[in-house]
């Protein structure tokens, strides 16, 4: 049996990453669920899954939630009503926290139809996810479940090679 990873999962709150969060825990996984309402914790009844409430486009605001993480899952992207600057923002500070704490795997899930007053801002969130400097992977995401299965079995294959 291969050992359970702690990963961070940021997006929590739109249907997307909830999917990601509850796969990956279904999984055997140890996950960080970042960007929670204060007080909120939809993951309640998973004993593998912590919450932690937060904003990824605040600097400095996932750094102390990667601490001993081996992977970064970043769907902060897919949020609701995201804006231009919060998808470049939280992708930023998603990167610098997967390079502080050199994880094994960055995944970047965007939207496979982007929308038009996001396109430029998810062409430039892929750009920053592409200068990692750790393994990185960008997803196109269709619907929750297609992205919560990508994410399991690209990990399990970053865990198999481990």
């Amino acid at each position: 049996m291969r050992a359970p990873m702690r990963i961070l999962v940021t997006g929590v709150q739109a249907p997307m990453g909830a999917a990601i969060v509850r796969t990956l825990a279904a999984a055997g996984h140890m996950v960080r669920a970042f960007g929670l309402a204060p007080g909120s914790n939809p993951f309640a009844a998973t004993p593998s899954v912590e919450p932690f409430a937060g904003d990824a486009a605040l600097g400095g605001s996932l750094e102390p939630v990667a601490s001993e993480c081996q992977a970064i899952v970043h769907v902060a992207t897919l949020d609701a009503k995201p804006t231009a600057r919060a998808v470049t923002e939280a992708t930023r500070y998603a990167r610098f926290a997967a390079e502080r704490e050199l994880v094994d795997q960055f995944i970047v899930v965007l939207p496979a139809a982007a929308p038009r007053a996001l396109a430029a801002a998810l062409a430039e969130a892929e750009t920053l996810a592409k200068q990692a400097r750790v393994p990185h992977t960008i997803l196109a995401a269709e619907t929750p479940e297609a992205a919560a299965t990508q994410v399991a079995r690209l990990l399990t294959t970053a865990t198999a090679t481990a």
